[in-house]
């Protein structure tokens, strides 16, 4: 019996170790981004997850969302910034459904 005893401390000593070291080596979520096509032009979008339906096309967004919309296609001289907790952007209307945080703000092209 107390040869059973130390191995079963020996083997919860290792359980421990590997978990703290996977805890230590796990990084935080990079930003993903994707230039979305829309009815009236190109958005690009930032997001920590991106997921997109193919029927009907939308693209699902989560985590620290930002979308810039450019006010002009030729010339892009400013863009729309909207940042939000998630969002969904139709791309059959065009439509950009923010939740959660929403702001909105303009800011010049660089």
């Amino acid at each position: 019996m107390n040869r059973c005893t130390p191995s079963l401390a020996v083997i919860l000593g290792l359980a421990v170790i590997t978990h703290t070291e996977r805890a230590s080596t796990v990084s935080s979520p990079e930003i993903k981004s994707i230039q979305v096509p829309m009815p009236r032009g190109l958005v690009r979008a930032e997001a920590f997850d991106i997921v997109k339906d193919w029927t009907p096309p939308i693209v699902h967004l989560k985590g620290s969302v930002k979308v810039r919309i450019y006010t002009s296609a030729k010339d892009p001289r400013g863009a729309i910034m909207l940042q939000a907790d998630a969002a969904d952007l139709d791309q059959t209307t065009g439509q950009i459904l923010p939740r959660g945080n929403v702001r909105l703000t303009v800011e010049d092209v660089k």
